[in-house]
């Protein structure tokens, strides 16, 4: 109760209320700072566990140079492990006899002692195949004893072996550990034909029946699936889904699709119409989802100059616009695409058993060498100082971390 006269607030008490907002003001700020540190130790992989896994690929040279700084990120971030280029024929069995174990090997350890998901690709793709796979060298002796050799495609039956060899070495030695194969990759075309490789020339339609048999009586408990990229366009899925129906009809087991998710940031390549039309369809043809290639280019498009360096063209400062830095509009168009994106997968959780990004920095990204090299590209979450974008916590953000 006041006499309502009014006293001046004596010093001693001043001083005790400036000093009790200081330290409240400081409370809040060590609250903000813990809540800070907080976000960024708990995880993707803890924040999206009640949805789907989410994953990664490992690069060869992380692999073998063990970078400490960059595999600590993906054991904080990450559930799934993809190996990115040591499980392609060319680098594991470049040569009949010749096995290049030891990349593969470290990725498995490294998975092993995180407790996380292994995916191996792949068995069958129309790049980084040794050539002598598809050819045999024939010695002919002619009429003046003079010995010559050429090149002839190899036989069905010869291919058949090589491919059953292959798939059978590496699951015995792998199976244990690695169970999600993607067994064969990008044999379709846009339009759903079958893409002209010498898998399809020597082998011919019935090449992912074998491909999935080779693999399924190898492993049968694993989980197999097919990968392509575009595959939100119509007629390729429509495709995919037939050639896989048919597959399964001559009793080989196919467990899902690989939606690689090479996208840009632009909204409509693809549009979330199509990816979910597409996720929506395999799903109804009892094909589990998995997105496993994830990232967004924000450059140019420059596929029509694919195999130069970008100091070759005249055009080189509009094709590669941000060699310094990411202007802030760009980095926001980045944030607002995966935030699209990681919303449309959330919806359709149920669909999806994984999301994989290729690559966890801007600077391991396969986008800063193709189509063209010589590019300074932004993809990924995290960005050459191996820091957090704005585009991570655009998707962390949709996800409340989740209480221990």
């Amino acid at each position: 109760m006041t006499d309502g006269i009014f006293r001046p607030m004596s010093t001693n008490r001043r001083q005790f209320m400036l000093q009790g907002a200081a330290a409240a003001a400081s409370l809040m700020s060590i609250n903000s700072f813990a809540k800070a540190q907080q976000s960024v130790q708990t995880g993707l992989a803890e924040v999206f566990r009640q949805d789907f896994q989410i994953g990664t690929a490992l690069s060869n040279k992380t692999l073998v140079e063990n970078d400490s700084a960059l595999l600590s990120i993906v054991a904080r971030e990450f559930n799934a492990i993809t190996t990115e280029n040591a499980l392609k024929w060319s680098e594991i069995h470049p040569e009949p006899g010749v096995w290049n174990f030891a990349p593969v090997d470290n990725f498995v350890e490294f998975g092993r002692a995180h407790n996380m998901q292994m995916v191996g690709h792949t068995f069958m793709w129309h790049r980084q195949t040794p050539a002598q796979l598809f050819s045999e060298t024939i010695q002919q002796v002619d009429h003046c004893n003079s010995c010559h050799s050429y090149q002839k495609a190899t036989s069905k039956k010869a291919l058949l072996s090589a491919l059953e060899t292959h798939t059978t070495t590496v699951l015995d030695r792998y199976k244990k550990d690695i169970y999600t194969w993607d067994v064969a990759n990008e044999v379709f075309e846009d339009d759903g034909q079958w893409r002209e490789s010498e898998w399809y020339k020597i082998i011919g339609s019935n090449m992912l029946e074998y491909a999935f048999r080779f693999a399924r009586e190898a492993h049968p408990k694993s989980c197999l699936i097919y990968n392509d990229y575009h595959v939100e366009k119509p007629k390729k899925y429509a495709s995919i889904i037939e050639k896989l129906d048919a597959v399964q009809k001559k009793g080989v087991k196919v467990d899902g699709v690989g939606i690689q998710c090479h996208i840009k940031v632009d909204q409509n390549s693809p549009s979330l119409k199509d990816l979910e039309t597409a996720i929506v369809a395999l799903s109804q043809s009892g094909y589990r989802v998995h997105i496993t290639e994830l990232d967004i280019d924000v450059l140019p498009n420059a596929w029509e100059h694919k195999g130069r360096h970008v100091n070759e063209l005249t055009d080189k400062n509009e094709l590669n616009p941000y060699t310094n830095a990411l202007p802030p509009s760009i980095s926001q168009q980045l944030s607002e695409r995966y935030r699209s994106v990681f919303e449309l997968f959330i919806k359709h959780r149920d669909k999806i058993d994984r999301v994989s990004f290729w690559g966890t920095t801007d600077d391991e990204s396969w986008k800063n060498g193709l189509p063209i090299a010589g590019r300074t590209s932004y993809p990924l979450l995290f960005d050459r100082k191996k820091q957090p974008k704005p585009a991570y916590f655009a998707v962390k953000n949709l996800r409340a971390a989740p209480t221990p």
